[in-house]
This record gives C-alpha cells, structure tokens and sequence, in this order.
C-alpha cells in the first residue's frame, strides 16, 4: 500500500499530478487532439506583459487563476463565468486576475486579467531544465511506480511521456507564482482549473505562504472524473498540490471531495451574476417556432452537425441551438457547421456558442446532450435534459433518479420528434 510521502520529490506531492497527467493524456490520445501551433508574437507580446505586469504589481486580497475556456459574450462584453462573479462581490481594486491560456480569445473584458503567465513558465521551465537534472532519475523512478501500479493497460504510452520536462514547468510555476504571491501579497487563492500542470505549480506556492487555496467549480464533477478518480487509490488529505476548499454548485457535486479536502456549497453563482444584470434577448432566428431545443456537445462527441441536420429535419416546428464546448469552439469547426447546417433555417450555432448560458438555456424546452454539465445548469433553471450517452448514467444518477435527466437510445435520439 502507497501513500503520499512515496511520491514526493522535491517536497512536491506529485501522486495528484500524476493522475491529471495521466488522465490528460489519455483523453487527449482518445480524441486525437492536436498541440498548440506557438507564433513568435504570441511569445513576445506575453513576456513583455508579463515583466511589465510583475514590476508593477499591488496590495491585493485574492489570485483569481482563470481559463480562456470561462469566457461567455454578455452584451459585447466578455465574463468569466467562474471568477468574475467573486471579483465583483469582492472589489476589482482587491483582486490580481491571472491566465494560464496560451491563446486569448478577443473581446473587451469586463475584469481583464492581468497577465498571460503561459509563455513566462515555459520559458523559465527551459532555463530550470540543467539546474534540475539533480533530480530527473527520482522523477522517473516515481512516475514508473505510479504507472506500473495504476495504469498497467496504458503503460506503454504513458512511460512516453517526458515526465521531467513537465516537472520543470511545474517548478517553473511555483517559483513564478510564489513571487507574484509575495508582492501582491494575497491572502488567497481562487482556481478555476485545479488540475493544470500550471495551477498545481500555483497552488504549491500558496501552500507554501500558507493562503487560502479554492477551487471553484465549472464543470462536472464525479467519482468517474479523472481529475477526481485519485480519492479511490490513495490517502491525499494534506496534500499540497491540491485545493484545501473546493466551492461546489450543488452538493450533487461533491464526488469523494471529503476524502481529501473540505468543500462548501455556494449555489451557482454565476446565474446568480447574470440574473442581476437584468437582460432581454432577442430573437436568434428570422421566425418564431412552438418549442425550443437547446443542444450541448463536448469534445468526445464532436460538433454533432449530422446528427442536428436529422434532428432539424425531424422537427421543422422547432427552433435548435447547438452549442458548442469552449474548446471547440474555432474557425474550423464554424466552418464544418457552415457545411452542414449553415442553410437549415432553424438551427443556430454561433450566437448559441459564444451567449452565456444562464440566459440561453431558459429560452429553451428542453435540452440534448451526451454528459454535458449543462444537465446541472439545465437542471437549475428548470430546463428538463435528456441523454443519449451510458456516460451520463454513471456521472448523473441523482438527477435521473429526480427526472430532471432521462435516456433515451442514440438509435432514436436524433430522429425523435420531441414535439408533436
């Protein structure tokens, strides 16, 4: 039997590392992603922020580390829907907002961040890369243990990865974060993404200056999730490359959180935000139809475009919004939507991917998807979901069980019509 001490090197507690490498790298083989394509201008212009950024640092009470995939358009103006609902409780002038993206999607923010810190972490990730070689051997000693222990099917592609060069980039973080730590003086730590290699190199600096580390929910969470999966293999509690608090949606949410770590449940504070804003939406088609669709995808089940085409066909008196995940969301795949449905009168994509969805999803009947998160969402807005995916099943039991989420064949899904 493991415990944590038995992969520690250089005092970081990497078993919670190693499972999100792991759980990454699988998920992205599966989907068959591609890497990020770097410009020399994207690089510049984030250094140059960065050291401008880091000279002029303030007296701040909290970090917000955020994401490029938590941007929604409300009223031509972009929000974080995890954080900025905090910085506005809390004051703009008492919050430093950090990016860990590599590539900023356009818009006027309304709390912009200040500083892209990607390129800056995986340039001093480089220059650590001699300086660490002290400890490269222990690294792949301790990543071959967890691989040959955890993962015994997958072991041949995940001994490929180049574990020390991430480690470098994790200490790369740390040291990068525990300085802007130390001049903005914060008392605590906000994190939208609790399992990037970045934000973990983040919340080991914060530890480390004794702050308040939460993790902020944005999506799913459950035993079946990868980010979550460790509580089953190993005692964690105390770890310090985890959050101390996680701030949950609902307490459905909560996975095997205890086990590990403390959670509150906060309500979804983000519909919350929205709600204030008091807005109206116009119409998104050309006509008005008796009933509403709203269709959610996520990387594992692509863009769906054939399958909405048949659903469109099958019900003509109905309006679809087909929203797209974050992720997906590019030239390429609006390009593919265009093909297959940019003639189909009552289907819309575009608005539907970029409008938050506190204000897209109670336009809607009902809403179609695989295991999305918008089943939560959906689900607190009054919004009943149904599922063509065995997936749901296993991560949503308790509102199948509440008839706030049902399944229903793939051979049906599609060509159902959901409205007489």
């Amino acid at each position: 039997m493991y415990s944590k001490e038995d992969f520690n090197v250089l005092d970081f507690d990497l078993f919670p590392v190693f499972e999100y490498i792991a759980g990454l790298r699988l998920r992205n083989k599966k989907l068959k992603r591609s890497s990020v394509q770097w410009r020399f201008v994207d690089i510049f212009q984030s250094i140059f922020q960065f050291l401008f950024f880091f000279i002029f640092i303030r007296a701040k009470q909290s970090i917000y580390i955020t994401s490029e995939n938590n941007k929604v358009e409300i009223q031509n103006m972009m929000h974080d829907r995890v954080v900025d609902p905090f910085i506005a409780n809390n004051s703009d002038d008492a919050s430093l907002k950090l990016n860990f993206s590599l590539h900023r999607r356009r818009g006027k923010e309304k709390y912009k961040s200040s500083a892209n810190i990607s390129f800056p972490i995986f340039i001093l990730g480089a220059i650590l890369y001699p300086f660490l070689k002290t400890y490269a051997k222990d690294i792949e000693l301790c990543w071959n243990m967890y691989v040959n222990s955890f993962h015994t099917k997958d072991k041949d592609d995940l001994l490929q990865v180049n574990i020390f060069k991430i480690f470098c980039n994790l200490v790369s973080a740390s040291i990068i974060c525990s300085n802007i730590i130390k001049r903005s003086r914060a008392k605590q730590l906000f994190v939208s993404n609790p399992y990037s290699i970045e934000t973990i190199g983040a919340l080991f600096a914060a530890h480390k200056a004794d702050l308040e580390t939460i993790a902020l929910q944005h999506g799913v969470q459950t035993l079946e999730h990868f980010a979550f999966k460790f509580s089953k293999k190993l005692d964690l509690r105390g770890s310090n490359t985890l959050p101390k608090t996680y701030y949950l949606w609902d307490h459905y949410s909560k996975a095997d959180i205890l086990s590990f770590s403390t959670f509150e449940v906060k309500g979804f504070w983000f519909h919350d935000y929205v709600r204030k804003m008091n807005i109206n939406i116009e119409n998104f088609f050309d006509q008005d139809f008796r009933s509403y669709i709203l269709v959610t995808t996520q990387p594992s089940t692509g863009l769906l475009a054939k399958e909405v085409q048949q659903l469109a066909q099958s019900n003509l008196n109905s309006g679809i919004f087909l929203r797209l995940h974050p992720s997906q969301v590019n030239n390429k795949s609006l390009e593919i939507l265009d093909n297959y449905l940019g003639k189909i009168s009552n289907v819309e994509y575009r608005k539907a991917s970029s409008i938050a969805l506190p204000l897209l999803i109670p336009l809607c009947n009902i809403h179609l998807t695989g295991f999305s998160s918008c089943i939560i969402e959906a689900a607190n807005l009054g919004i009943k979901s149904y599922t063509f995916s065995n997936k749901a099943l296993e991560y949503y039991p308790e509102y199948i069980e509440s008839k706030k989420l049902e399944y229903l064949s793939v051979k049906y899904f599609w060509k159902n019509r959901w409205f007489l």
